[in-house]
């Protein structure tokens, strides 16, 4: 599994052999979209929160753990539980 900004590629193998690849058109850009969207951020801070504090194994986060995060503008920062990223990630 191949996961790009755009595009995730992907290919099976079986006993040592590729038996499937395929391509599917989704990748980073778009779950750093979805981060921006839900915590309206601009999307270079959505990015850095990804890099960051991202993962899809949501099990690994603590539930009370939170992130600060800055809002538009620079000014203010706003807390985030850390797990509500997760959840974004591992959905998308």
């Amino acid at each position: 599994l191949d996961l790009g900004g755009g595009l995730t590629n992907l290919s099976l193998f079986v006993k040592g052999g590729i038996v499937y690849t395929g391509t599917v058109p989704l990748g980073g850009e778009n779950i750093t979209q979805d981060i921006a969207f839900l915590l309206k951020v601009p999307i270079s801070v959505a990015e850095d929160v990804k890099i960051k504090y991202g993962t899809a194994l949501q099990d690994l986060v603590n539930e009370e753990e939170v992130i600060e995060v800055m809002q538009y503008g620079g000014k203010k920062k706003k807390l985030v539980k850390r797990r509500l990223i997760s959840v974004v990630i591992r959905e998308r």
